[in-house]
C-alpha cells in the first residue's frame, strides 16, 4: 500500500554525506519523533523512532538505546517514577482527536527478540486517561534487501539536550527544540542473514557510510530502491573530516514476527505484526517475505503508569 500524497523520501536526495536539516518536511516531522527518558524530572533524549502505523500506536527504534534505560531504571520503570517516552507534537492541533497532541508520550511497552536490535514500542496519552495515540506513518517500509551502491538516508536527531519537565495549566511542559537532520551515503554490503562477529548488528543487516552522530540510533533508514528498510544501529564517526563514516542499519524483516499488546473492545490482545501488515494496519510496499522456520519468542516488557505532578489519575 503507498500513500500517494506523501513525496517519496527520495525527493530529498542530495550529494555528499553533511547533514541536512529537514525540518520543512512536515510529514517526516510528525512520523519521525526523538525517544528520551524521563527521571528526577528531567527528560533526557537519547535517541530516535519512527512510526510504521496511521491508526496503531507503534513506533521502531533500535533494542540497545532503550535496553540500557530500561536497565538503568527498572525500578523507577516499574512503579511509574520514571518512564521511556516518545516526543510528539503537532503544528496543526485539531481539537477533539487523540491523533494531534504533543509532549512527552509513555511507552507502555517494549518488544525485543533476542537475536535482533529492533524494538517496538507501544505509546500511551495518560492526558487522554489511557486511550491510544497514533502518530502519523512513516513512508510505507519495505522489506528487501539493498543493493551495494544504492544511495541511503538516515533520518533522526542528533546532539538533542535534556530539559527539565514543568506542569502548566494540568499540562506537561518541556522546553525542547526538535529539529530533524538527514544525512546521505552509500550501501558498502548488506548481509540478508546477518553479519558474523559484529557485537550490536544481529540478523538482517547492511553497512553504509551515511553519518549517524549520536541520538540518531533508532532512526529509519531508506535507499532510492526502496521506501523505510532499516533502522540505524551503530556508527563510527571517521577520524579525519575526509574519511567516511561507518554506519550499520538493522534491516526490517525481523519486525514481522514480533508479537506486541494492543488494546481492543474485548480488552488487552496479543497481535503478531505480520497479521497486522495483512490486514492493512501497517503500510508496507512491496511483497511480504514469508516467515521463518523458526521464529524466535517475543520478550515484552510492560511499564507502570507514569506518576507525573500535577496530572490527575485515570
Amino acid at each position: 500500500m503507498n500513500n500517494p500524497s506523501q513525496p517519496p523520501i527520495h525527493a530529498l536526495r542530495f550529494d555528499g554525506p553533511e547533514i541536512k536539516r529537514i525540518e520543512e518536511y512536515s510529514p517526516l516531522q510528525t512520523a519521525i519523533l526523538p525517544v528520551a527518558g524521563l527521571a528526577d524530572g528531567v527528560l533526557e533524549p537519547f535517541a530516535t523512532c519512527f512510526g510504521i502505523s496511521r491508526s496503531l500506536p507503534i513506533v521502531v527504534t533500535a533494542w540497545h538505546v532503550v535496553s540500557d534505560f530500561i536497565d538503568a531504571n527498572r525500578a523507577g520503570l516499574a512503579d511509574g517514577t520514571c518512564h521511556l517516552a516518545v516526543i510528539y507534537e503537532t503544528d496543526e492541533p485539531e481539537p477533539g482527536t487523540d491523533f494531534h497532541i504533543g509532549g512527552p508520550l509513555p511507552v507502555f511497552e517494549v518488544a525485543f527478540q533476542a537475536g535482533s536490535d529492533l524494538a517496538v514500542m507501544t505509546l500511551w496519552d495518560v492526558e487522554s486517561k489511557g486511550r491510544a495515540v497514533a502518530p502519523a506513518a512513516v513512508a510505507p517500509i519495505r522489506f528487501s534487501v539493498p543493493e551495494e551502491g544504492d544511495y541511503c538516508y538516515s533520518f533522526g536527531y542528533p546532539h538533542l539536550k535534556g530539559s527539565a519537565l514543568q506542569v502548566e495549566d494540568g499540562h506537561r511542559v518541556v522546553d525542547f527544540e526538535r529539529t530533524m537532520h538527514a544525512t546521505g551515503g552509500r550501501v558498502i554490503e548488506a548481509f540478508a542473514e546477518g553479519q558474523p562477529g559484529h557485537s550490536k548488528v544481529r540478523g538482517p543487516s547492511m553497512h553504509c557510510n551515511a553519518p549517524a552522530p549520536s541520538g540518531m540510533s533508532g532512526g529509519p533508514v531508506s535507499t532510492d530502491a526502496s521506501g523505510i528498510c532499516g533502522a540505524i544501529s551503530s556508527s563510527i564517526a571517521p577520524f579525519d573530516e575526509t574519511d567516511p563514516w561507518s554506519t550499520f542499519i538493522t534491516l526490517l524483516h525481523p519486525l514481522l514476527d514480533f508479537e506486541i499488546t494492543l488494546e481492543s473492545s474485548n480488552g488487552p490482545g496479543r497481535f503478531r505484526l505480520r497479521d497486522l501488515v495483512e490486514s492493512g494496519d501497517i503500510d508496507i510496499d512491496g511483497p511480504i517475505p514469508p516467515p521463518p522456520a523458526a521464529r524466535p519468542p517475543t520478550t515484552t516488557l510492560q511499564f507502570g503508569r507514569p506518576v507525573l505532578p500535577g496530572i490527575a489519575d485515570g
